[in-house]
């Protein structure tokens, strides 16, 4: 019975300390929107250039800054 529980927590014990080595590249439903092109000169700026912003974002970013 004692060599038993060893071989538990032996396995236990690498299971946890190989969870990460599992984990690879999680899934989280985003996709990375390549970079667009543009057919304007290269001088003009991030400021002036629309970014399109998902509603919910736009709704959590309105939220945070109504916070103290």
């Amino acid at each position: 019975m004692k060599q038993l529980k060893l071989t538990a927590a032996a396995s236990v014990l690498t299971l946890a300390l190989s969870f990460s080595a599992f984990a690879g590249d999680m899934h989280t439903g985003f996709v990375d929107v390549p970079p667009q092109t543009s057919t304007t000169t290269s001088s003009t700026t991030a400021s002036n250039q629309s970014v399109a912003v998902d509603p919910v974002t736009q709704l959590i970013l309105v939220l945070l800054n109504l916070l103290p």
